[in-house]
């Protein structure tokens, strides 16, 4: 899962200080602080000298600074085109408002006044109470928990890099020249459109050029980036990307055949559908022959769908 980083009420204390240091008071008349979190903010920042008084949301003016205490998505931020923001801390990803501290990267801030396993299993509870259920029915008791445990597991590709993994070989002296790969390789991954699985199996083979890789690294990078919030074709891509960026070969291709529950289970229902994908680069994109090699490769293998 991805990094925490902790805030302390000592660190909190510290950054509302240089905030507060950092905004002119005198563009504004007001401020209002985002419920709950830049509630909290407020009154740290209040306590190092912000005088604006607090106003509610039907107050708000184009004079009123928006505070809180982290920007993600940008879905808040986005709600007040016409103010300024501030805030402590920003994602790497998320939009940077005029005031703000400490760009965080990727990381989830945890503020010593929240529980972030807590937090989550409440959103948990609150999903199985929104689809009419009883989360407090035996079954459905341990279920927040187990639902975190397994998403942990699913999206594991975002703690890892391909190049913490592979292990790369000079190649011999005569040098092979040979397509080298798997086929039948399984992967899980789930739509991010949905949230919904998606699965199947994928066929990578790549030409050396003057260093291989352990053969057991090709399903470990597909897992890398299967194992996150994903589409098919990204994964493809990011695979390829990855070997040509590790083993500057003469050849890569990833190919991936998957069934995705979000088109079976829902939407059009088509169960009998299998989605095809193909990334190639080098000698198996520019030379017919090669490529034909490629295919025979993966149909002798057997564990294409009859690709």
């Amino acid at each position: 899962m991805t990094d925490i980083k902790k805030v302390s009420i000592e660190e909190l204390n510290k950054v509302t200080a240089e905030l507060v240091l950092k905004i002119d008071q005198t563009q504004y008349d007001s401020v209002y602080p985002i419920p709950k979190n830049g509630t909290i903010t407020a009154l740290f920042c209040q306590m190092h000298g912000l005088t604006l008084p607090a106003v509610s949301e039907g107050e708000i003016t184009e004079k009123t600074l928006i505070l809180d205490d982290l920007i993600d998505s940008g879905k808040t931020f986005n709600k007040f085109p016409n103010n300024d923001f501030a805030c402590i801390y920003v994602k790497e990803y998320s939009p940077k408002p005029k005031y703000f501290i400490e760009e965080v990267g990727k990381k989830w801030v945890k503020f010593y006044y929240e529980e972030t396993e807590h937090d989550i299993e409440g959103s948990v509870v609150r999903i199985i109470e929104y689809v009419g259920e009883d989360p407090n029915r035996e079954g459905l008791q341990e279920t927040p928990k187990r639902f975190i445990k397994a998403l942990s597991k699913w999206t594991e590709g975002y703690s890892i890099e391909p190049k913490d993994i592979i292990t790369v070989f000079e190649n011999e002296s005569n040098g092979i020249n040979q397509i080298v790969g798997l086929s039948g390789i399984e992967f899980y991954s789930m739509c991010e459109h949905h949230l919904a699985p998606f699965f199947g199996k994928a066929h990578i083979y790549y030409i050396p050029d003057k260093k291989i890789v352990g053969i057991s690294k090709l399903s470990r990078v597909l897992d890398i980036y299967a194992r996150r919030f994903q589409n098919q074709e990204r994964i493809a891509k990011q695979v390829a990307d990855a070997l040509v960026e590790a083993l500057h070969p003469k050849a890569v291709a990833v190919i991936l055949e998957a069934e995705h529950l979000c088109m079976k289970s829902r939407g059009v229902g088509k169960q009998c559908a299998i989605m095809r994908t193909s990334e190639l680069r080098g000698l198996f994109l520019e030379e017919e022959a090669t490529r034909a090699e490629l295919f025979n490769l993966i149909r002798m293998d057997g564990n294409s769908r009859n690709y």
